[in-house]
């Protein structure tokens, strides 16, 4: 049966790791949820809440923490994508889009919401294109489940789209930027503040973050400097927060590992150190950074971002802001 309309596709890099695709998924509901409005995260937790009270008090002097006290209001949606009000919006009369402009205003309330992935995992993302297609839907908005501007980012999104429509899939799509904030700190300001927002969910969860006195931000990792500057953005955004050292570390690539980021956390004057994880899903190199953070003497280890609710909300900032490509849908 056609559907008509819009439908959001979340893509991921994808990993051998079952319970990498089963976080990917639960952040597709958790954003499937806001869009219907009914407020809940996929990890139990309320999208329209703000930072836990704990993780806001913990700062003491200092800037105001970017989460403290950030509502996360029922409407509107980051983008002008409204909530669901009782009924499903009627899909408008289909007019061809002009590549570059934006997607926003085509999700509508209760729009599907589908996983997809790079590699490993399926489905693939050319094919949930090319099955939206099918099912008369005229619209995708792809969002990348990745944290930093790379090559994944760059290069393999955008070359699975290109897939699908060279397979014949008659749908505009349109691109969402990548989660984390790779426009800097003064145009990805809303990004940044909902990143760092989550971090600190995620670290007060682990029960150490008020005895803290220093935070590694533990990373994937990348050959590129631009992509291994982002997370320095990050992690400046997040000590700053805090009001407490915080430097970047990673499992692979070029950037420092985590015990060159541990050294220089005590050579700052840190001893109770805590591990914020700047991963969406759990995989090896999350493992990894477990691993050698406990061997490290951390006093605490965050577990991925996953659906936390300012995740959730970041997936509809980028979305919102998307910008359709070229339009092939007759």
């Amino acid at each position: 049966m056609s559907d008509e309309g819009t439908r959001l596709v979340l893509v991921a890099h994808g990993s051998r790791d079952a319970r990498a695709a089963r976080s990917t998924r639960g952040l597709a509901r958790a954003v499937a949820r806001r869009l219907a409005g009914d407020g809940t995260s996929g990890d139990g937790s309320s999208v329209e809440g703000s930072v836990p009270t704990s993780a806001a008090t913990v700062a003491g002097p200092g800037p105001a923490m970017p989460g403290a006290g950030l509502a996360l209001p029922v409407s509107p949606i980051p983008g002008g994508l409204a909530p669901a009000q009782g009924r499903r919006r009627l899909p408008r009369p289909r007019r061809p889009a002009r590549p570059g402009t934006l997607a926003a205003g085509t999700l509508a309330a209760g729009s599907p919401v589908s996983a997809a992935f790079l590699d490993f995992s399926a489905p693939r993302l050319p094919d949930v294109l090319s099955a939206a297609a099918a099912r008369g839907e005229t619209t995708a908005i792809v969002v990348p489940l990745l944290l930093t501007a790379a090559y994944h980012g760059r290069v393999d999104v955008p070359a699975d789209i290109e897939r699908a429509v060279a397979a014949g899939a008659r749908i505009d799509v349109g691109l969402g930027t990548v989660l984390g904030p790779v426009d800097g700190a003064v145009l990805d300001r809303r990004a940044l503040d909902l990143m760092t927002a989550a971090l600190i969910r995620r670290l007060d969860q682990t029960g150490a973050l008020a005895g803290s006195d220093g935070i590694l931000l533990a990373g994937a990792g990348s050959r590129e400097d631009g992509a291994l500057r982002t997370v320095d953005l990050v992690a400046d955004a997040l000590g700053t927060a805090l009001g407490r050292p915080c430097r970047a570390g990673y499992a692979s690539g070029s950037g420092p590992d985590t015990a060159a980021a541990f050294a220089a956390l005590r050579a700052d004057g840190a001893r109770r150190i805590a591990v914020a994880s700047y991963f969406l899903a759990p995989g090896l190199l999350h493992d990894r950074i477990v691993e050698r953070a406990r061997d490290a003497g951390a006093v605490g280890i965050a577990g991925p971002l996953g659906a936390a609710p300012e995740i959730a909300r970041l997936v509809l900032l980028r979305a919102g802001a998307a910008r359709v490509l070229d339009p092939v849908a007759a």
